[in-house]
């Protein structure tokens, strides 16, 4: 098909593979990546007709990245590069957001060994301990319970970077992660973002009860000030 114009590559596709085709590009949409673990079928036909996607894509800003030692296809946005990488669909994270996507991402290279596709589950108190491990001050590891453990990482999942299996609060309950947790944020990212925030988030121990008291009141004003923005947004 190589010779072929991209209207009639398209209209060399069967009922099915253009169905496929449809579901491959609106998921890259809607949620940037797609995991070959998690959906073979859309992987294989995205990594397969990676030229044609390429295409479809291109009236929107955006190009086809597929990686298949991880087993990630991902939308980039064409018009951001930066080193060398592809800069995908951007989503800002609030502060707790970025700390536990941190913590998820250093959970999946710990255990990532040289299988660089697989997929690991964790428990949630292995992510509790992470968040200890990380000295994350106790003010935020208290924040994360399991009703904004929910939220943020229901959002994760809508991005195809998390899943959750089971009822969070459940002994059985796992939470699977997706390498793509890898692409969101590259490990120097990760730890510039962690270095930058070590006097905020770090060494409890070091504070004294006044220095703890006061900066877990400046959290709660930017909670606040976190979720007027937010109500602002939506009212507009």
């Amino acid at each position: 098909m190589e010779n072929l114009t991209y209207e009639q590559q398209l209209e060399a596709l069967s009922a099915e593979e253009s169905d496929t085709m449809r579901m491959c590009v609106r998921t890259l949409l809607s949620r940037t990546f797609i995991v070959r673990s998690r959906d073979r079928g859309l992987f294989r036909f995205a990594s397969t007709h990676r030229d044609l996607i390429d295409q479809s894509l291109r009236t929107a800003g955006f190009q086809l990245f597929v990686d298949e030692d991880y087993g990630v296809c991902m939308l980039r946005d064409k018009g951001e590069m930066k080193q060398g990488q592809p800069a995908v669909n951007r989503k800002t994270f609030y502060v707790r957001e970025s700390v536990l996507y941190c913590a998820l991402t250093w959970l999946y290279m710990r255990k990532m060994n040289d299988i660089m596709d697989r997929v690991i589950t964790i428990s949630v108190q292995e992510l509790m301990q992470t968040l200890e491990q990380f000295e994350i001050r106790t003010g935020y590891r208290t924040a994360y319970n399991l009703t904004s453990l929910k939220d943020i990482l229901k959002m994760f999942s809508r991005y195809n970077l998390v899943e959750v299996s089971g009822t969070l609060g459940d002994p059985d309950c796992v939470i699977v992660l997706y390498p793509t947790l890898m692409f969101g944020l590259n490990p120097e990212e990760m730890q510039r973002f962690l270095d930058n925030r070590e006097a905020t988030f770090y060494t409890a121990a070091r504070q004294t009860p006044e220095q703890r008291e006061e900066a877990e009141a400046e959290e709660a004003e930017e909670d606040q000030e976190d979720e007027e923005s937010d109500d602002t947004a939506t009212e507009e």
